[in-house]
């Protein structure tokens, strides 16, 4: 068994930790309050989601490298792909019973918005599914 590289844990753990907090000050501060001016929140921004995308693929590589692309391609569909169709259907359904709730039937589930939650809302799943190494 390989031993931990206790250096990786820490990048994920300072990956992790960015991420939450640069959403929580992108989304837990005022209605008027500009974000982008926020210099922490600039500064989080420059290389959080790089760092974190690039220690997880640099981890998904050393677990992949001795799979065939038979193997990490049905694997990676079923890690990646079925999840990110499910949980689109299921933002998609959600936003529409809220439509329902507001007086607008039918109000969440169109092409657009289901095309654009699946591409645009999960755009690091769909970074992951396609340049992770094979």
């Amino acid at each position: 068994m390989r031993e931990r590289n206790l250096l990786l844990d820490y990048l994920k753990g300072i990956a992790i930790f960015l991420v939450v907090w640069g959403h929580c000050i992108q989304f837990a501060s005022d209605y008027d309050f500009d974000f982008f001016s926020n210099q922490t929140f600039i500064f989080i921004y420059s290389f959080h989601m790089p760092l974190f995308m690039f220690v997880s693929g640099y981890l998904f590589f050393l677990t992949q490298k001795n799979k065939n692309f038979a193997k990490i391609f049905k694997s990676k569909t079923n890690q990646i792909l079925v999840p990110l169709l499910l949980w689109t259907i299921i933002f998609l359904i959600v936003t529409n019973v809220r439509g329902i709730l507001r007086g607008n039937f039918l109000s969440g589930i169109t092409v657009p918005l289901f095309i654009g939650t699946l591409t645009g809302g999960f755009w690091f799943l769909w970074c992951i599914y396609i340049y992770a190494p094979c």
